[in-house]
């Protein structure tokens, strides 16, 4: 899930709607809590990438009450989201280098603090100097979603506990200052077996002007993500 605003995604739906769904492996007799925590996060970073795609469901809650929430199909070279929440709306899709969105007026206003609304609710395909397109177009693909939820300074391993009815690792740290949020305490829960594969995260972030937290959740493993190009679009200056 990419983070939005102060953080992600992206980020992010109740949590219940997707199943965790683990690819099928070999037993491994070495557990998580064999490894370090940087050891194990070293891990389950190189299995994300080798699985070549996962879907994030994920609900941002902010300090005001209100929700925003997003599901996130993301393989190597194609990925889909569509975000709902507080009056907005979006549905972005990445292929390749280029990123196509459609989004309400509320949406606009969100991301760029401008009313766009000639852009509003028509497909979109964004200029590569915009800002919005750097923030999706790193944010949505597989390895950078990879690298972005496992970089975690001082992190420590907590104990195995249950996680939607899986067992994982739980593992604490705090966001990088390379980060979106840095120094934001974010928690990670690994399955115990290999390949390691991240089950979901917790994120708390706090600014002077407000506070939210996210939750994600990681399922359909290896599963094919098909993404087509809208074919009437305009494109953004």
């Amino acid at each position: 899930m990419k983070r939005r605003g102060p953080l992600t995604v992206a980020c992010l739906l109740s949590l219940v709607t997707a199943g965790l769904s683990l690819p099928a492996t070999a037993a491994s007799t070495v557990t998580a809590t064999h490894f370090s925590a940087n050891e194990l996060l070293l891990k389950s970073e190189a299995a994300t990438e080798a699985a070549g795609s996962v879907r994030v469901t994920g609900l941002e809650t902010f300090s005001n009450g209100t929700t925003f929430s997003s599901v996130l199909d993301s393989s190597v070279h194609e990925s889909t989201q569509i975000g709902k929440g507080s009056g907005q709306h979006e549905l972005v899709l990445v292929i390749g280098s280029k990123v196509f969105i459609k989004g309400n007026e509320s949406y606009y206003l969100n991301a760029t603090g401008k009313e766009n609304f000639k852009f509003a609710n028509r497909w979109v395909l964004v200029n590569s100097s915009s800002s919005l397109y750097h923030y999706n177009q790193t944010g949505e693909l597989l390895d950078s979603l990879a690298k972005s939820v496992f970089k975690l300074t001082n992190p420590k391993i907590e104990g195995v506990v249950k996680y939607y009815g899986h067992p994982a690792v739980k593992v604490s740290g705090r966001l990088p200052a390379a980060s979106s949020a840095p120094g934001s305490p974010q928690t990670i829960f690994i399955s115990t077996t290999a390949p390691y594969l991240p089950l979901g995260y917790n994120l708390r972030v706090a600014s002077d002007d407000e506070a939210l937290t996210a939750k994600a959740k990681f399922s359909m493993w290896g599963e094919r993500v098909s993404v087509v190009a809208p074919t009437s679009f305009v494109t953004s200056s």
